[in-house]
């Protein structure tokens, strides 16, 4: 469930201390705002700070290294300050992601703009233009937008058979899968009432596979597939930079109905509808205001 072992990367940490931080101070699943979605939340982030410099300054691997990464939640970025080290930030989440709403957000976004990115050995992108225009809003801060091209996967574009992919879906008003294959088995009743060439023969047999439902859940088999139906719940989502990667042709929402899939994304929560004290993105750069 996160990109640390995904694709047997080896990337989890083994060190015991930092397990026993994150399991101290961070709540995997608390409602937001909204009372429907759920996200992580860390209750206490001067704590977790407070915890975590006390591990980090005895430690001989981060005293040994040249530079400090941070990713999910950008505000582990503000743990690495008082380390003396250069700081590369990629960020991938809601900007204020973990925090809680109100002053700690605003607390960060103010160490953000002017302590972390105003130091010259400090470098931060972010993954999609829509989340570098968020930090913007949140902070005065314009980073650069540096998309993922999924190269960890080492899989291509092999179908295999005719089956179609679906993407996780993450609010369940309906199951598309089965909408979706409903609809593919109407088409093969008409079969018997209607001349079809070979092609409609061929593709009404199509069927379509939850991602999550798969026995073999590898990128490679991904890959097998005729092609992947991606269901966005969020503006980013690394899903889509995995299979674009890979060159699978995609089946995305129009442009029109997109809102209906990612109003209630993590990125748009209404809990993270606060500023840096005293910044406003002027008019004519961000027009609208925050909203679901």
């Amino acid at each position: 469930q996160n990109y640390c072992n995904v694709g047997s990367l080896d990337r989890c940490t083994t060190n015991a201390a930092f397990e026993d931080l994150l399991r101290k101070h961070v709540i995997k699943s608390a409602p937001a705002m909204n009372t429907i979605n759920k996200f992580p939340h860390v209750p206490d982030a001067a704590a977790l700070k407070r915890d975590f410099m006390q591990i980090a300054k005895g430690d001989p691997d981060i005293q040994a290294s040249d530079i400090l990464l941070c990713s999910e939640p950008p505000f582990f970025c503000d743990l690495f300050l008082e380390l003396g080290k250069p700081i590369f930030g990629y960020i991938g989440n809601p900007f204020g992601a973990y925090l809680l709403p109100g002053e700690e957000q605003e607390n960060f976004y103010a160490s953000f703009f002017n302590t972390l990115a105003a130091d010259g050995r400090n470098t931060f992108a972010c993954v999609s233009p829509y989340l570098s225009a968020l930090i913007y809003w949140h902070s005065g801060v314009q980073v650069t937008t540096l998309q993922p091209l999924g190269l960890y996967t080492q899989a291509s574009y092999r179908p295999a058979h005719n089956n179609v992919l679906v993407t996780k879906q993450v609010f369940l008003l309906w199951d598309v899968a089965c909408v979706l294959n409903s609809f593919v088995g109407t088409l093969r009743e008409t079969q018997g009432h209607a001349p079809m060439g070979p092609g409609g023969l061929t593709w009404n047999h199509t069927r379509f596979v939850p991602i999550t439902e798969l026995r073999d859940r590898s990128w490679r088999n991904w890959g097998r597939h005729r092609a992947a139906v991606l269901l966005p719940y969020d503006p980013q989502q690394m899903v889509f930079y995995e299979l674009y990667g890979m060159s699978m042709p995609l089946l995305v929402p129009s442009l029109e109905l997109l809102p209906y899939f990612t109003r209630m994304g993590y990125t748009n929560l209404q809990d993270f509808a606060y500023k840096r004290p005293g910044w406003s993105a002027p008019e004519g750069e961000l027009r609208y205001n925050w909203t679901e």
